[in-house]
Order: C-alpha cells, then sequence, then structure tokens
C-alpha cells in the first residue's frame, strides 16, 4: 500500500472504530450508516486498486479498517456491494461536476451568444480534468465491472449514460448553431468519452510523453473536432441526410439504442 493508501486507511480506521462501537444506533441513523460506509469503501478502494479487487478478501479490508470481520458486514453484505458503492458514489462525483459546468455554460453561452467551441472546449476540459482526478477509480472500473451483479451493472451503464449525455448536450449545442454535424450525436459522444478514458485506463503510456490532462486534449482536439464536423449538412432534414449518406434507414446511433 503506498504512503497515501496508508494515510487514509488510518485516519478512516479511527473513524471506523469509534462507528463500530455503536452500530446499534448506526442501524437506526442514516445518515451516520450512509458516511460510514463512504469511509469503510474508502479503505476497501485503495485495497481494490493496489492489490486487485479479487485478492482483496473482507478480512484484509476490516484488517485495514481497524474493524473486526463481523463489523464490516454492518455496513455492507458482501465485498460486491462495496465495490458496487464506490461505483456509484464516483460516478456520482463525475456526473455532477460536469453537470454543473455544463448547465453554467450552456446558459451563460445563451444569453451571451458564447460560440459552439468555447462551449464544447470548457466542457471537455471539464471532462478531462475529471478523469485525471479520478483515474484511479476509472481504471478500477474497467478492470472489475464485470464482478458487479447483473443489475449493479445496469444501473453502471445508465449512470454512464448520464455523464455520455452530457457531452451529447455540450455537442448538440454546437449542432443547433450550425458548427458540428447533427447527426449520430450519442455515438459521437460516447467515443469521446472513451476517448478521455483512456488517459485513466493507459496512463502509464503516457509517462515522458504529456505532462498532463490539459497535454492530452490538446492532442486530442484535432481528432475529436474531426469527430464532430463529420457527417450530412446539418441544415437538411433528417430523412434527406440520411439519404446524403446513402443510407435510407436510420442511424447508427438509433440503430444501436433499438438493439
Amino acid at each position: 500500500m503506498n504512503k497515501r493508501s496508508f494515510k487514509t486507511s488510518t485516519k478512516v480506521s479511527r473513524l471506523l472504530r469509534a462507528g463500530a462501537r455503536k452500530r446499534n444506533l448506526l442501524v437506526q441513523d442514516r445518515d451516520i450508516l450512509r458516511r460510514k460506509r463512504s469511509e469503510l469503501a474508502e479503505v476497501a478502494f485503495d485495497l481494490f486498486v493496489d492489490c486487485g479487487f479479487h485478492c482483496t478478501g473482507v478480512r484484509e479490508i476490516a484488517a485495514a479498517a481497524g474493524l473486526s470481520v463481523g463489523a464490516v458486514f454492518t455496513y455492507f453484505t458482501d465485498k460486491e456491494k462495496i465495490l458496487a458503492h464506490i461505483f456509484f458514489e464516483q460516478l456520482e462525483r463525475l456526473e455532477k461536476e460536469l453537470l454543473d459546468t455544463l448547465r453554467t455554460l450552456i446558459g451563460e453561452g445563451t444569453r451571451a451568444g458564447a460560440g459552439p467551441e468555447a462551449v464544447f472546449d470548457t466542457v471537455f476540459a471539464q471532462f478531462l480534468r475529471a478523469v485525471d482526478t479520478l483515474h484511479r477509480f476509472i481504471a478500477l472500473a474497467y478492470q472489475e465491472s464485470k464482478s458487479l451483479s447483473a443489475v449493479a451493472r445496469k444501473e453502471l451503464i445508465v449512470r454512464e449514460k448520464c455523464v455520455q449525455g452530457l457531452l451529447a448536450e455540450a455537442t448538440s449545442y454546437g449542432a443547433e448553431r450550425g458548427r458540428f454535424a447533427a447527426d449520430d450525436i450519442d455515438l459521437k459522444a460516447h467515443n469521446i468519452m472513451v476517448l478521455g478514458h483512456a488517459w485513466a485506463i493507459r496512463h502509464l503510456m503516457f509517462d515522458g510523453v504529456m505532462d498532463s490532462a490539459d497535454d492530452y486534449r490538446e492532442f486530442l482536439r484535432p481528432l475529436v473536432y474531426s469527430m464532430l464536423e463529420t457527417g450530412a449538412a446539418s441544415g437538411l432534414p433528417k430523412s434527406d441526410r440520411s439519404k446524403a449518406r446513402g443510407e435510407e434507414g436510420p442511424t447508427a446511433a438509433a440503430k444501436l439504442r433499438q438493439a
């Protein structure tokens, strides 16, 4: 365990030990229970990242938190529930940061007539900074989402689509003003999100090549804009845009949604 993990675990362990002595109260007080669950999940998160989810047992989590194994089960019924809690808590954090930024930018942009590029660039920069901040979680999510229950995986997909939807909104802002193509916006937003995630899941490969998420954003910008600008003329009706591509049916994104 690295120094950061050890310091975090030590701090959280003291809090959890104090909470474990009042387990009956915790069950009755949902606010306290929610806070204690988050503290325990923080300890488990460091272990999952450093040692791997499958190599970390409840005993190791209990030891790192300074609790008995039984006390861990006061907060979570099993290890998979801890993993799900980590995923949903971190996705909520990412979603909130992006949502607040997007609402502010689009609201101000509409009132001030901000250019589509300025709005998209700022939202994309905020997204990549969030990816940088949460890169350990994103790497864990790619590695271990298969360990979630079917219900938890579905919930994870729903939350990921919320983040994807925010990037789609920023793209739509430009499409409505004629700067970006109006075709397959959802599919393009998904691809942009995956490109951003590469900063987290392939982070070591960028050592010595790029120093920051902002460097990576500048590297991606021509590729992303090429994707956003690709498509039929945005002024044509949707049916005519499909014909211009030699496609009579729905767009690729629509086909994906139907599947």
